[in-house]
């Protein structure tokens, strides 16, 4: 309910609609579906509805809430948000990365995982 609070808001915040709702994946846990609703051929809607797409999953993750599936746009943001114990699982992540692709180009960005080339370069960028 809380999730459901919170995102409807932001829509309304944002003068979009909301479409979102609670999958049951098992007895004990649920993913959380939210759907941003917005005009392809409106430029300002369109940024709107990323911005405030953005700023969800970065208010949610302060919250505990993990973004699954994160669009492009904000991977990066999505991967920040999982943080525990000094972002040790990113670091990590970023070890394989770097081990298995030193040049960096597989995928670079994906899952908000940079190779060492790319985070020299000041990747990811805001």
């Amino acid at each position: 309910m809380k999730a459901q609070e919170l995102l409807s808001s932001m829509c309304a915040e944002a003068g979009l609609d909301y479409l979102g709702g609670m999958l049951p994946i098992n007895a004990r846990s649920t993913t959380f579906i939210n759907v941003i609703p917005f005009d392809t051929k409106n430029a300002e809607e369109v940024a709107r509805a990323y911005d405030v797409a953005k700023r969800m999953v970065a208010k949610a993750g302060k919250l505990g809430y993990g973004e699954y599936r994160a669009h492009l746009h904000f991977m990066d943001t999505a991967a920040e948000q999982f943080g525990f114990n000094d972002h040790a699982q990113s670091r990590f992540n970023e070890l394989i990365k770097d081990t298995l692709d030193p040049n960096g180009i597989i995928m670079p960005g994906k899952s908000g995982r940079w190779g060492s080339r790319f985070r020299s370069e000041g990747f990811p960028q805001a």
